[in-house]
Formats: C-alpha cells, sequence, structure tokens
C-alpha cells in the first residue's frame, strides 16, 4: 500500500504499491540497529540502495524495511557480506 502523511498522521492512500526495484524481496525488521562502518557507507552511496530507499518512502514504516531489505537481497551487497554489515569493532 501506498501512505502519505495527513492531518498529522500517516494515512493510507487506498492505493496498491508498484513492484519493488532490481528484482529484490522486501524484508521487514528493526528500525534500529548497530552496522559496520562499510555497511552504511554502501547503504547511502550505492545507486541500488538509494532507490530501494526511494521506492520504500511511501510505505508505512520504510525504516524497518530498509536495513532488512538490503542485508536480505544478498545479490545487491555482494561486496558487503551479511556478517559484516553487523560486524562490531572496538566495542569495549
Amino acid at each position: 500500500m501506498v501512505y502519505t502523511v495527513k492531518d498529522r498522521g500517516v494515512k493510507s492512500t487506498g492505493k496498491m504499491k508498484g513492484p519493488p526495484p532490481y528484482n529484490i524481496t522486501a524484508g521487514k525488521g528493526s528500525a534500529y540497529g548497530a552496522f559496520s562502518r562499510d555497511f552504511v557507507n554502501y547503504s547511502i552511496n550505492d545507486a541500488k540502495a538509494q532507490g530501494i530507499l526511494k521506492w520504500l518512502e511511501d510505505t508505512y514504516s520504510p525504516d524497518e524495511f530498509f536495513w532488512a531489505t538490503l542485508v536480505f537481497n544478498k545479490h545487491l551487497t555482494s561486496q558487503v557480506s551479511t556478517t559484516q554489515a553487523f560486524q562490531t569493532e572496538n566495542c569495549g
């Protein structure tokens, strides 16, 4: 579904969302996470990652889909492995 912000709330437009780009499967997860620098760099600088974020912007909760979708679709993050996405360094 496509959503919009109206009257201080998120409202459904009643329209169905088109198919996702790049032959991806949308993932659902938490809006919060601890990610490696490489994964964050990828997510903000890669054209496909930004295309996915653009596609998600009118969904109900894009932040809960964005990170999970990038990690779930391994063909998108081939240069950043799933374990690297959540790798912790110098944490203690």
